[in-house]
């Protein structure tokens, strides 16, 4: 088992989400619970979409990293994201704080379930919501 706040492959520095140098700087300091993760991540103009929020699909991938370090945590063997929805609930303004929590909502075979949220840390407003499959990989 890795320790918080280590990459959820460290074996692989490439990863767009989360490597070193990635050009989105998502790496977080993280915090498991058995089946729950909290990551938080402070985001600025980089992330930015329409003027002054951040952008949908940083907010995916926030959830995505998310997903991936709790079933790499969690669950043996390596996985990839084989669905995964989004329901964006409200701009996030820029700069912020965002905190992402994700479960394990089920498993079966080589399927693990998520669910997840991000929320702004300074106001506790949810800004997305989201579920993923996960598949093992073979």
């Amino acid at each position: 088992m890795p320790e918080p706040g280590s990459p959820h492959l460290p074996d692989y520095p490439g990863c767009w989400g989360c490597g070193p140098g990635s050009a989105l700087g998502l790496v977080p300091p993280v915090a498991a619970d058995g089946d729950h993760l909290r990551s938080v991540f402070a985001l600025g103009p980089g992330h930015q979409g329409s003027p002054g929020a951040a952008h949908g699909g940083v907010l995916a991938a926030l959830l995505d990293e998310a997903f991936g370090t709790l079933v790499w945590r969690r669950v043996a063997g390596r996985h990839a994201t084989a669905r995964q929805e989004v329901d964006f609930r409200a701009p996030l303004p820029l700069p912020a704080t965002v905190a992402v929590d994700v479960w394990i909502a089920g498993r079966d075979g080589r399927k693990t379930w998520l669910t997840g949220r991000a929320t702004n840390e300074d106001t506790e407003l949810v800004v997305a919501e989201g579920r993923a499959l996960f598949v093992r990989l073979r």
